[in-house]
């Protein structure tokens, strides 16, 4: 759908923006200061500390979060949303050393920081007379800049592991040569450094701490959406000045306390760390990994360029922190993370196998999207019959190939295109047209040069045979095709429920669907027939847009506790759902984590 030519059909007005007192509220709360200001002091201030101290005063909250999150409480953690905390954890490992103060608390650590989320998220000029198409351009840019502020990436605890297997694994040889280790090596230096950190933390965490935690997460509550705590209470709750992050930030400065009186520290010893390895490790491959996964805290002078969510966040390269001989991850889920991004980067920059700007990528961008098809067929192989899944399927004659994935449902064809092409990390502070520019080279090019083109050839009799495995094969008269666009990353609620604004997508609509929540639905349904039920309730959604998530498993937890339904919204009403994820984690025994 083109923006500047909205459905008259659609009613723009289930697409929420931020109304006049709300921003007024948030420009009140800074002093009328504007992002780049209140960024400029808290740098000031991060530049003063001892960066070892701020960060400890961090892991204490990244625990704290760890607690809240496995216990049955309405609270939405502890302190700043996770996106948030990574970013203040990253400003740090940038612009703070090992001397300075070391008495700040939370609230003038965290406290700026996420004032400037929403300072920055809701500083617009969209209102409620605004012409439609800007409001839905609006929607569309605030929805990237919110992912990178407080929503980072979903998935579960298991899928990074698994993603980092498939896509690297192919690479090995590569790896091992220019970095001392294969992707299996660096997942099982991973995993023991994380089992010494867990073991470090226990050391310290007693009954005493977890209490306070618990009676922390007891005081806490949900976060609402912006417009409803100030229409129904006339402040908001998730500013430095609300009431929710002063009482986290009481108790979390009253952890830190216990923490140095107990004399312990949570950073390990990086001899000992080496020394202790299990005899599955080699010495020199733990060395190279850590040695490639850490920076000493203070002393990387291009880290000091980040200063913006939008920027590469030093954290992503170098998730563990050295300070002397002394290691530190910061971050519980970071190393994880970092293990599934950041070899891209060093692979697609290598001379002879990716490409020397970093662009194209050479014979490494050629090979590296096959993980997201081999992994998408193995997670269709659950629920179909191998004679009815088709990968790389070839055009008789031309023998190119036709897409990625047919799969012959019991009443509709499936033409599944899967792009593994990240968005930019700058683009998520870019303006509409340069968002959909970037998004129709990704999402459009799969959908219209790609799927659709053979979706019209099977539905006009164009094509009715292809090539699979050596043979011709004959495809099934359908009434109803439907093109899945299967990507490698979240692109949150661009892809949900505002895709149809970046790709025109009026004769078949596509369903764009990421990699990780694929494996997820594909895993939850039993059967082929509920699967493609989900997909064709869960598209017709994209019509009014009255139920509203950036998580493609709220939708899924929506529909199956709603029995296996979506639920019908009156007109000019919507809901904005999250957290519907522990439904279907439960459900499925936990298999791909937490």
């Amino acid at each position: 759908m083109d923006p500047s030519k909205v459905d008259e059909n659609l009613d723009v007005e289930q697409i929420p923006w931020e109304h006049d007192d709300v921003t007024s509220y948030i420009d009140d709360l800074t002093g009328g200061k504007q992002p780049e200001d209140i960024l400029d002091e808290q740098i000031e201030l991060i530049e003063d500390l001892d960066g070892e101290a701020a960060l400890e005063r961090l892991v204490i909250a990244d625990i704290a979060n760890s607690i809240i999150s496995s216990a049955d409480v309405p609270d939405d953690g502890a302190g700043l949303p996770p996106a948030l905390h990574k970013y203040l954890i990253g400003l740090i490992l940038a612009h703070s050393s090992t001397s300075g103060k070391r008495d700040v608390n939370y609230t003038d650590l965290a406290g700026p920081i996420l004032d400037l989320s929403l300072k920055y998220l809701h500083d617009t000029d969209i209102n409620a007379e605004s012409p439609p198409d800007e409001k839905l351009k609006s929607r569309v840019e605030h929805s990237l800049k919110e992912q990178v502020f407080l929503a980072g990436k979903w998935k579960f605890s298991k899928q990074p592991i698994e993603a980092s297997k498939r896509a690297y694994s192919p690479h090995n040889e590569q790896l091992k040569k220019e970095l001392g280790f294969t992707i299996e090596e660096a997942l099982r230096c991973a995993d023991y450094i994380e089992e010494k950190t867990i073991e470090r933390r226990e050391e310290i965490i007693d009954d005493e701490f977890i209490q306070l935690v618990q009676r922390m997460a007891q005081s806490g509550h949900t976060i609402d959406v912006l417009n409803q705590q100030y229409d129904e209470k006339g402040d908001i709750d998730n500013t430095s000045g609300g009431e929710d992050f002063k009482s986290d930030s009481k108790f979390l400065d009253q952890l830190y306390t216990k923490y140095c009186d107990s004399g312990g520290s949570f950073f390990v010893d990086y001899d000992n760390m080496i020394s202790d390895r299990p005899g599955d490790i080699k010495k020199d491959v733990l060395q190279d990994f850590v040695d490639r996964m850490s920076d000493n805290l203070g002393d990387v002078d291009s880290n000091r360029n980040f200063r913006w969510p939008y920027q590469f966040n030093p954290l992503s390269e170098t998730p563990i922190v050295q300070v002397e001989d002394r290691l530190l991850v910061p971050s519980g889920d970071a190393l994880r993370s970092a293990l599934e991004s950041t070899f891209y980067y060093d692979l697609i920059s290598l001379e002879d196998y990716g490409s020397s700007d970093g662009t194209h990528g050479g014979e490494f961008g050629r090979i590296f999207g096959d993980y997201v098809e081999d992994w998408a067929y193995d997670c269709l192989m659950k629920l179909y019959p191998e004679e009815d899944v088709y990968k790389n399927p070839l055009r008789p004659g031309s023998y190119e190939e036709a897409c990625d994935i047919l799969v012959e449902g019991r009443d509709t064809l499936y033409v599944i295109e899967c792009k593994t092409g990240k968005i930019p990390i700058h683009l998520r502070n870019s303006d509409f047209d340069a968002i959909q520019e970037e998004l129709n080279s990704k999402v459009g090019e799969g959908y219209t040069d790609q799927a659709l083109p053979l979706v019209q050839e099977l539905r006009d009799g164009t094509i009715d045979e292809l090539v699979y495995d050596g043979k011709l094969v004959e495809i099934s008269d359908y009434n109803k095709y439907q093109p899945i666009i299967l990507i490698g990353e979240s692109y949150d609620s661009v892809a949900t429920y505002l895709i149809d604004v970046i790709v025109n997508s009026e004769s078949v609509p596509p369903y764009v669907i990421d990699i990780y929540c694929f494996q997820v639905i594909t895993e939850f349904f039993e059967s082929r027939a509920r699967f493609e039920s989900y997909i064709r309730k869960r598209l017709r959604l994209f019509n009014d847009k009255s139920i509203i998530s950036g998580d493609e498993i709220d939708y899924l937890g929506l529909y199956y506790l709603n029995d296996y339904s979506f639920p019908e919204m009156e007109k000019n009403n919507f809901v904005i759902m999250e957290d519907m994820g522990r439904e279907i984690a439960e459900e499925i025994g936990y298999k791909f984590g937490h």
